[in-house]
């Protein structure tokens, strides 16, 4: 039933900002699209991911699993592919948008890739929290709130960058979801921003996991060296990332015009110049 109702809802609001946005406005980029529809998965997805656990922990149902001989991992990603064919449903019908866009108006399919790439690694890494969140309470409106809550919490850090320095400064750029989003928005592929989606996905599915493999056979220090073993992996990986990025240039620019890269002649102006 929840997935029916994220599905009207999704397709709902997502055709109005098509229309408003693109249809309406004469504007025929997508990225305009892409740019509001983000925050209504981030609003959206709590309502598939509230139930997954919860629902099951307040109907006592949970025991069965808690019993069974099926690896949790293996539950765990049931569980997650589940949602994120739901979410993949909704989201493969705004396909009919593009086609609209690239019959009557323009049409960039290297920029249209990479928001849809840049979608669904957010999609991945929300469900991925909302997935852990519904596993700690047996509440499922709890769950819901705690997984709104954490995403725009993230999403939301990336503006308080500007009143910060130095460490803080750092690690609110690394942590937030809104600027590494709005470089696929813009049509930048950057290594980074996927690997920061697709490690927060894998890392909340791994404590996920964890959580519940202890919760099946009791908490010992394993289970917490496991789970700080994985915070730290997702670091070093992330901080690698961006390291690549910043220093090698591990970003494509998509745009037809390649409007963030600077042309051949102005860094040969740039190398040619002396500075004094």
């Amino acid at each position: 039933m929840a997935g029916y109702v994220f599905l009207a809802i999704f397709l709902l609001l997502s055709g109005y900002y098509f229309t408003v946005g693109n249809l309406l406005s004469g504007n025929g980029d997508i990225r305009t699209f892409f740019s509001s529809i983000i925050m209504v998965v981030m609003f959206l997805i709590p309502m598939l991911t509230m139930r997954t656990f919860a629902e099951e922990r307040k109907m006592g149902t949970d025991q069965l699993l808690m019993a069974s001989p099926v690896p949790m991992g293996r539950v765990v990603l049931g569980k997650y592919l589940a949602v994120l064919a739901v979410f993949g449903a909704g989201l493969f019908v705004t396909v009919s948008y593009v086609v609209i866009l690239a019959v009557f108006g323009q049409f960039d399919g290297m920029v249209t890739a990479g928001n849809y790439v840049g979608i669904l690694a957010a999609a991945s890494a929300f469900i991925a929290v909302g997935l852990f969140l519904s596993a700690l309470t047996g509440n499922q409106v709890v769950a819901g709130v705690l997984t709104y809550s954490c995403l725009m919490g993230l999403w939301l850090i990336g503006a308080a960058d500007g009143y910060l320095s130095g460490p803080l400064k750092t690690l609110a750029e690394a942590l937030s979801l809104g600027d590494k989003f709005r470089e696929f928005a813009m049509g930048i592929f950057s290594v980074s921003s996927v690997v920061y989606y697709l490690t927060i996905a894998v890392l909340f599915l791994f404590l996920t996991t964890l959580f519940l493999e202890a919760r099946r056979s009791g908490w010992n220090r394993f289970f917490l060296a496991s789970g700080v073993l994985a915070v730290g992996i997702a670091v070093l990986s992330n901080t690698a990332a961006a390291a690549g990025t910043r220093n090698w240039g591990w970003r494509l620019d998509m745009t037809a015009d390649k409007l963030y890269r600077i042309s051949d002649t102005s860094e040969e102006v740039v190398r040619g110049c002396r500075c004094r």
